[in-house]
C-alpha cells in the first residue's frame, strides 16, 4: 500500500474510532457570525444556493466525499465573488506588482474574471511565489506573513467559498502543519483533483523574501525557499486548511479515550488559539496534549504562550480572543463577585490606534461624510463583537475620543476656525453627518 494511502488509513481508522461527526462544532464568537452572515448576504443568489446544497449534502452524508467541484469553483460567479471579497479586504501587491487599483483602472472586473475563468479552465493557471514580509507582534517579535499575489488570492477566495460550507470552517492557523497529513485530511472530503491540485500548488508555492546587505549598499537581493509544512499566514485559503487539519485535536479530545470524558475537561478553541477548563492541571492531562498535538498531528505547541492559570486567584483576570475574563466584586451586598467580561485593554488600546489611524491627517482628503460612513462600518464590525456583556466603560471611552478626534479633524479642515453650529452640540453635529456611536 502506497505511503500516503496508507497514512489517509489510518486517519479514517481514527475517524471511525472517535466517532464519525463531520461537523466542525468550534466556539463561534458574536463578531463571527455577524461577519458570515453579512459575507453571505452579499454573495451572488447563484453562490449562495450553491453553498447551501453543499452544505445540506455533507450534513446529511457525513461520510461524503465531493467528487466534482473544479466546474464549481471555476464558475464566473464564483469567481466574481471572490475577486470582490479580495477586493473589499484591501491589501499590498504580490511578487508581481499588480495592485487592485490598477485592476479596477486598467483591467476592470468583468475582463479580469472573464481572463482568470479561461485561464482556469484551460488548465494553463500556475501559482505564483509568495512574497515575504515580517510585521511586529506586541512582544516585539516579528511575524512572517505570506503575501500572495491578487490572481492568486482570488482563486483561494473562490475555493474557500464552495469547500468552507463542506468543512464549516471558522478561521485559524499553524505554521507547522505537515503538508502530506493535510492534504489527507482535505481528501477525507474533496476528491477532485484539480481541486486538491491547486491546493497543493499553493502550499509549495515559494517564498521570496527581500534580504538588505549593508555592503551591497540600497540594493535588494532576494532569497526563495520553499516549505514542506504550514498554511503561510497572509493566504486566504490558509485558515480554512489549517482548520480541516485542527478538527482533529476537538474529536480526540471529545472522544471516549478524550479528556473530556475522564477529566470533564472543556476545550474552547479558535483558530490555534485555545483554552481548557478543568478543575485540576494533572501529568495525563499536559501528556494527552502534547502527545496529541505535537507527536500525532505533527504540530508544536508556542510553550512561551502556554501557561496554567487560576483565574479566581487572579486579580486581572484572563485575556483570550479580545475580552478579559475576571472575577470581579459586585456593587451589592458585601464580599460577593460575578464574572465579568469585558474588552481587554489591549483590545481597546489597538481600537484607539486604529482610529487615530483613520482620522489622521493623511485623511483630509476624503470627504466627512464618506470619511463617517468608513468610521461607521469600522464602528459596527468593533460592536457586533464586543457589544455584549460588560462593555459600556470601553464604549464610552471610544465614544469620548471618537468624537474628540473628529473635532480636531474638522477644525483642520476648515480655513477659517471651526466651531459647532448655533444651538447645536458637537455630539448633534456629529449626528447629523451620519455617525453611528457605540
Amino acid at each position: 500500500m502506497p505511503e500516503e494511502r496508507r497514512g489517509l488509513s489510518q486517519l479514517e481508522a481514527e475517524s471511525e474510532r472517535v466517532g464519525t461527526d463531520w461537523q466542525m462544532k468550534l466556539p463561534t464568537t458574536e463578531q463571527e457570525a455577524a461577519e458570515l452572515s453579512m459575507r453571505e448576504a452579499m454573495l451572488p443568489p447563484k453562490v449562495q444556493q450553491l453553498r447551501q446544497k453543499l452544505s445540506s449534502k455533507a450534513k446529511e452524508q457525513k461520510r461524503f466525499r465531493f467528487y466534482s467541484l473544479y466546474d464549481k469553483i471555476i464558475d464566473k460567479e464564483t469567481l466574481k465573488a471572490a475577486y470582490r471579497q479580495v477586493r473589499a479586504n484591501g491589501g499590498a501587491a504580490g511578487v508581481d506588482g499588480v495592485t487592485l487599483s490598477r485592476i479596477d483602472e486598467v483591467i476592470g472586473e468583468e475582463r479580469y474574471v472573464d481572463e482568470l475563468h479561461t485561464e482556469l479552465k484551460t488548465k494553463r493557471y500556475k501559482a505564483s511565489p509568495v512574497r515575504r514580509q515580517y510585521i511586529p507582534k506586541a512582544n516585539g517579535k516579528l511575524r512572517p506573513l505570506g503575501i500572495p499575489v491578487i490572481k492568486d488570492r482570488v482563486v483561494q477566495a473562490a475555493v474557500v467559498l464552495i469547500l468552507e460550507p463542506i468543512f464549516e470552517a471558522d478561521f485559524g492557523y499553524f505554521d507547522s502543519i505537515p503538508h502530506d497529513k493535510l492534504m489527507m485530511c482535505v481528501r477525507m472530503r474533496v476528491v477532485d483533483g484539480a481541486v486538491l491540485g491547486l491546493i497543493k500548488q499553493w502550499l509549495e508555492a515559494p517564498v521570496v523574501e527581500e534580504i538588505r546587505d549593508g555592503n551591497r549598499g540600497n540594493k535588494p537581493r532576494y532569497k526563495v525557499t520553499r516549505n514542506t509544512k504550514g498554511t503561510p499566514q497572509g493566504g486566504v485559503a490558509s485558515p480554512l486548511l489549517a482548520n480541516i487539519y485542527l478538527h482533529w485535536v476537538d474529536r480526540v479530545f471529545r472522544s471516549e479515550q478524550g479528556p473530556a470524558k475522564w477529566a470533564k475537561a472543556e476545550l474552547i478553541r479558535f483558530a490555534d488559539d485555545f483554552v481548557i477548563l478543568c478543575q485540576k492541571v494533572t501529568p495525563r492531562l499536559e501528556r494527552f496534549v502534547s502527545e496529541k498535538i505535537e507527536q500525532w498531528l505533527g504540530l508544536k505547541i508556542n510553550r512561551d504562550k502556554t501557561r496554567i492559570y487560576q483565574v479566581k486567584a487572579s486579580e486581572n483576570g484572563l485575556d483570550f480572543l479580545g475580552y478579559n475574563f475576571s472575577l470581579a466584586l459586585a456593587s451589592h451586598g458585601p464580599k460577593r463577585r460575578y464574572w465579568r467580561v469585558a474588552p481587554s485593554k489591549k483590545s481597546i488600546q489597538r481600537e484607539t490606534a486604529q482610529l487615530r489611524a483613520m482620522i489622521s491627517n493623511r485623511q483630509q482628503h476624503i470627504p466627512i461624510t464618506e470619511l463617517i460612513g468608513q468610521l461607521n462600518l469600522h464602528l459596527r464590525g468593533w460592536k457586533n463583537y464586543y457589544g455584549k456583556w460588560h462593555c459600556g466603560a470601553a464604549m464610552q471611552r471610544i465614544n469620548w475620543q471618537l468624537e474628540n478626534r473628529l473635532r480636531r479633524h474638522l477644525r483642520r479642515r476648515s480655513q477659517r476656525p471651526w466651531r459647532i453650529p448655533e444651538g447645536s452640540t458637537l455630539l448633534a453635529h456629529l449626528r447629523k453627518l451620519g455617525l453611528v456611536r457605540l
